[in-house]
């Protein structure tokens, strides 16, 4: 098994972490909105 060498492959991890911060804040971030839309949301008790 070949081992990882990250000094090689850095800028396409850089290119990479954009994607994925773009991947969770428009996908997963806004399931909070639907886990309070389908409960008993009370504010004072907080989201979860």
């Amino acid at each position: 098994m070949k081992t990882l060498n990250l000094r090689k492959t850095w800028p396409l991890h850089v290119f990479l972490l954009p994607s994925v911060l773009l991947l969770i804040v428009y996908n997963y971030i806004p399931m909070v909105g639907f886990m309070i839309g389908f409960e008993d949301f009370k504010p004072w008790l907080g989201v979860f």
